[in-house]
């Protein structure tokens, strides 16, 4: 698969997972408008087969926009529009987190319109970087066992883009962030320190309900060697109850 080399926002990631952008033309002989979905609540997509990711619906409450522009294939010599300016406008509705750009008169903003029309460019994607803390959830899918990571909070939205080719999280760096590998190298950790501690927990468990039948067993045993004995019976009943698997 071809990898797409871009220039993003320092530390910035970039997710492909909304709709198609389209273009339509008000009445009045303005400019043309470019809409489109940055981000579909609901919808998961696989990061290069390591972990499943989805956004929040509450991602964006706090997150700062007002750098934010509208850029053809995250390139920023292809500038179409800005927050700042006016030109670019967002929000978000039932289903997702939307764009809509006023696109600049001449060949830039012509061929940008062009290309949606025709179906050459059908893609979205956005680039942004997340908080150093309380910035995502993690579990694991029930049905898979695969990590499963909720983005609960994003900092800041650099820029909404119509693609051509979409970075493919399997191949791209810019998409499986540095911060995204910690993340979920963090999660993995923890969740071997919790199977750890639980480990530890029904090991001890084990031992003192040992402690208990044998000290139930001594009370009852004629036995001139019953440390040895209870051992030996012990040792004999793990193996039966063991033959089974390895039969």
């Amino acid at each position: 698969m071809k990898t797409i080399e871009r220039d993003f926002a320092p530390g910035s990631d970039t997710r492909t997972a909304g709709t198609a952008p389209s273009i339509f033309k008000p009445t009045d002989k303005k400019s043309p408008v470019l809409f489109g979905y940055a981000v579909v609540w609901g919808t998961s997509y696989s990061m290069g087969n390591r972990f499943m990711e989805e956004i929040s619906r509450t991602a964006f409450k706090n997150t700062d926009f007002s750098e934010a522009a509208c850029l053809w294939n995250h390139n920023w010599d292809n500038l179409l529009g800005r927050v700042k300016s006016g030109t670019l406008k967002f929000g978000t509705d039932e289903k997702g987190l939307w764009y809509q750009c006023v696109l600049p008169k001449g060949p830039r903003g012509q061929d940008m319109a062009e290309s949606i029309q025709r179906g050459d460019c059908y893609q979205s994607s956005w680039a942004f970087t997340l908080p150093e803390k309380d910035a995502d959830e993690w579990s694991r899918e029930a049905k898979t066992g695969r990590p499963y990571r909720l983005i609960t909070n994003v900092k800041e939205v650099f820029d909404f883009s119509p693609v051509t080719f979409p970075a493919n999280p399997a191949a791209s760096v810019s998409l499986l962030s540095l911060k995204s590998t910690e993340a979920l190298e963090r999660f993995e950790e923890a969740e071997d320190e919790r199977k750890f501690i639980q480990a530890t927990e029904i090991m001890r468990r084990e031992e003192q309900s040992l402690a208990v039948k044998k000290t139930t067993a001594w009370q009852h045993s004629e036995s001139d060697n019953f440390d040895a004995d209870f051992e030996r019976a012990r040792l004999i009943m793990q193996a039966d109850a063991l033959l089974p698997r390895i039969r």
